[in-house]
């Protein structure tokens, strides 16, 4: 039973470190966008 339990709680972390690795890479690839668009922009000015 202990085996299981260890399974399941590194199952959970693994989960959790997944999806914060997916929303810091989304929000820079947001940012990184945002940047790009800003910049287009500021050469058109």
């Amino acid at each position: 039973m202990e085996i299981l339990v260890g399974l399941v709680l590194y199952g959970l972390l693994f989960v959790v470190i997944l999806l914060t690795l997916y929303w810091v890479i989304r929000k820079a690839v947001a940012g990184g966008i945002r940047d790009a668009q800003i910049d287009e922009m500021a050469r058109r000015s």
